[in-house]
């Protein structure tokens, strides 16, 4: 005889919702000793529609699995950068459209601005697979897993984000173009000070690269390490 699902409805920051689908994941939950979970939350902002969740924390129970459908188009879910507050994409889209130069979350109220005074880009959560770590799409966020002998969740050893844990989504203090050119300073800095000191290829020598020279390396090592911070950020899916 199959478990009674847990219905899980009161959520509304993402810390709440990751720890169901973290540790619910096929593949990594025991296979028995737990009870499984329909996770049942609408958009915070309207108040009506579903938030579009992956199938193993829905499906099971859902309204699709009885032939139900929903009165209410789903949303996919949006996590508010900063304050981590979880909305529907939908409707927080629309609510960005109408605040203009002053996006805030619609929730709390916190202002999506980086240090440096640029807008903080929002976006939906994309569609996760079973085998997409939620650590991977949400930069900050702990992994769960269900014990085996209990069936609780619990936190994995070891695989907490790099703020120690804290279920936050990770904001840097500058916006990405703001941090390339803090990077690109100090990196043409360093290298022009490097090559501009004696030449170490000849032991003993005396001269120094020309400055032509000096300048074409310098330009090209630095197009290198911008072109990998770039890379790396692209791998990062928000903020």
């Amino acid at each position: 005889m199959s478990a009674v699902p847990e219905i899980v409805t009161a959520i509304d920051h993402w810390r709440d919702l990751s720890k169901y689908i973290s540790a619910h994941r096929p593949g990594v939950r025991p296979e028995s000793n737990y009870t499984p979970v329909h996770v049942r939350i609408r958009c915070a902002i309207c108040k009506t529609s579903p938030l579009d969740l992956p199938p193993w924390v829905t499906s099971d129970h859902g309204p699709r699995a009885a032939g139900a459908a929903s009165p209410h188009p789903t949303e996919p879910p949006c996590v508010v950068p900063g304050c981590a507050h979880l909305v529907g994409w939908g409707c927080m889209e629309e609510r960005l459209g109408r605040d203009g130069g002053r996006p805030a979350c619609p929730v709390c109220g916190r202002a999506l601005r980086y240090a440096c005074g640029h807008a903080i880009p929002v976006g939906p959560v994309p569609r996760l697979a079973a085998d997409r770590r939620v650590q991977d799409v949400v930069p900050g966020t702990r992994a769960w897993v269900l014990d085996e002998d209990t069936g609780e969740i619990v936190e994995a050893e070891g695989e907490g984000g790099e703020d120690g844990g804290r279920e936050e989504s990770h904001v840097r203090g500058q916006c990405r173009a703001c941090r390339r050119e803090s990077l690109r300073r100090k990196a043409a800095e360093l290298l022009h000070i490097g090559f501009g000191k004696r030449s170490c290829d000849t032991p003993g020598s005396q001269r120094t690269f020309p400055a032509d020279y000096r300048e074409e390396l310098c330009t090209r090592m630095l197009d290198e390490i911008l072109g990998k911070m770039d890379a790396y950020q692209e791998s990062l899916v928000l903020w």
